[in-house]
């Protein structure tokens, strides 16, 4: 029993001696702070032929979700229960023409 107390308060030293020494040391960033090279402008949505703006706000995404279910719900007719869900599920994965 005691021997291992005295072997769990020696690992316990070495451990806090060891995270003390990491303490000291200054750290150093991997990367520098300014790159020696600007990075490449990244193309613009509007220069890639048949790309799409993306849209930013989220306000955005939930206006066109909205058009999307009430379009799908107008396709969906008279279908009720399981019918009317499967229907709505596969019309709302799909992607726009």
């Amino acid at each position: 029993m005691f021997k291992s107390l005295l072997t769990a308060m020696a690992l316990a030293g070495a451990l806090t001696a060891a995270h003390a020494a990491d303490a000291a040391k200054p750290v150093t960033p991997a990367t520098p702070a300014t790159p020696s090279v600007a990075p490449a402008a990244p193309a613009s949505p509007a220069s890639m032929p048949g790309a799409k703006a993306p849209m930013t706000k989220s306000t955005d995404r939930a206006a066109a979700h909205k058009a999307k279910r009430a379009a799908c719900q107008k396709q969906a007719g008279d279908r009720k229960g399981a019918e009317h869900k499967a229907f709505m599920k596969d019309c709302m994965g799909r992607k726009p023409a």
